[in-house]
């Protein structure tokens, strides 16, 4: 006689899909710790990261992707997509430690901190509700504006957004942003700032798995100190939406922005901004992203007023054989510093590459090495540098 079993629900959900602790540690070695042309400095550094997740209900990925940038107005690198609400309810949360220990270096130790949170809702009339919030201890990178010491700094993003379908082929969205940075030394406090971020989208399906839009921002940026000047921000985007699946999307949109500065002495420059996102899962095996955007971004070094940012990133990712994955990226950026008096203004150019190959025996081990290369080209040639580091991680995870 055949007999069925029924899966055992425990604490941690089936499979551990509710709660998941994990432990990863990265070793690295770094040629020019500090990212300096001259008087390079090698060095050993160990990363260790424990930390925990928790979704509920539960799941088994991550259910928050996204990147702060310090310099960005509104604290977000790139706008965010809307999270796909399969549930009435969904919670998720996580926090990581970084506890990074140098070899000859022991001055620079640091502790670092990610918490993350996300509370989504789905009503019955398909209004969706969204509220996320990212805080960090974190420090900049070394060679950052003019700067070889560690910088090191507070933030919290806080986001809310609202989806309300008007019909079934148009739907209006509402954003809403706060984001705080505060520097830890006194040599960085004319960076210290509070933003509030605030949008309105309206969406129109034009397929089943396209829709365009249009959208107007406002950002208004308040530095704590009168060193650097308070600005407000508008812009205003048509883009386009394709979502094939939850693995496989884009989102291309362009625009124009206004920074208008609370000092009337100064010209209030208008730029041609944008952004484009593409993430495509081929096959099981395959996914190839690209990332891209332009937009003005607050100055890192307080010679400059602002600073126009053009980025891009085209990642790969590819399944070998048995339990072996292969990853590569490549990056290519320009900062071009606005402001500061007359003269040749300042242009650094960024090259980000990466390959690392990958082998997860086991669903709870995984373990990677890889090379990264960065370099900067400045026509200020005070700040150029190239940078190879050789790392090799294991994470443990449930």
């Amino acid at each position: 006689m055949k007999t069925e079993t029924v899966e055992e629900e425990t604490l941690f959900g089936k499979a551990g899909t509710i709660f998941h602790p994990f432990l990863a540690v990265n070793g690295y070695y770094r040629d020019n710790l500090f990212n300096t042309k001259e008087d390079e400095k090698d060095d050993y550094v160990t990363d260790i990261m424990p930390g925990i997740w928790i979704a509920l209900p539960g799941s088994r990925q991550p259910l928050l992707s996204l990147n702060t940038l310090n310099t960005a107005p509104g604290g977000l690198e790139i706008s965010r997509f809307k999270t796909a609400a399969e549930r009435p309810f969904q919670g998720y949360a996580l926090y990581r430690a970084n506890i990074r220990r140098h070899d000859e270096f022991s001055e620079e130790d640091t502790e670092n901190h990610r918490a993350e949170g996300l509370l989504r809702f789905r009503f019955r009339n398909d209004i969706e509700i969204e509220f996320a919030d990212i805080f960090e201890v974190e420090q900049d990178p070394y060679g950052t504006g003019t700067s070889t010491e560690m910088d090191e700094y507070t933030s919290n993003l806080f986001n809310t957004m609202v989806t309300l379908p008007i019909t079934s082929k148009i739907a209006l969205r509402a954003d809403y942003s706060h984001y705080f940075l505060d520097y830890d030394l006194d040599r960085n406090g004319y960076r210290d700032r509070s933003d509030n971020a605030v949008s309105c989208y309206l969406f129109f399906k034009i397929f089943q798995k396209t829709s365009i839009f249009i959208e107007y921002e406002f950002v208004d940026i308040d530095y704590d100190k009168d060193i650097l000047l308070d600005s407000q921000e508008h812009h205003y985007f048509f883009g386009i939406r394709w979502k094939y699946s939850d693995k496989t999307f884009a989102r291309f949109k362009i625009g124009y922005g206004l920074k208008d500065y609370d000092d009337d002495r100064v010209d209030d420059p208008d730029n041609l901004i944008g952004d484009f996102l593409l993430n495509f899962q081929s096959s099981e095996k395959t996914r190839l992203y690209l990332q891209a955007y332009r937009q003005v971004n607050e100055t890192n070094t307080i010679i400059y007023r602002d600073m126009i940012s053009n980025r891009a990133r085209l990642g790969y990712v590819q399944k070998l054989f048995g339990k072996c994955e292969a990853k590569a990226h490549v990056g290519y950026s320009r900062d071009y510093y606005r402001g500061g008096g007359p003269g040749e203004k300042r242009k650094d150019d960024y090259i980000d590459a990466e390959v690392a190959l990958g082998y997860s025996p086991f669903k709870w081990l995984a373990v990677s090495a890889g090379y990264n290369f960065g370099s900067r080209n400045s026509n200020d040639d005070r700040y150029d540098y190239d940078t190879n580091t050789y790392f090799a991680t294991i994470t443990v995870a449930l």
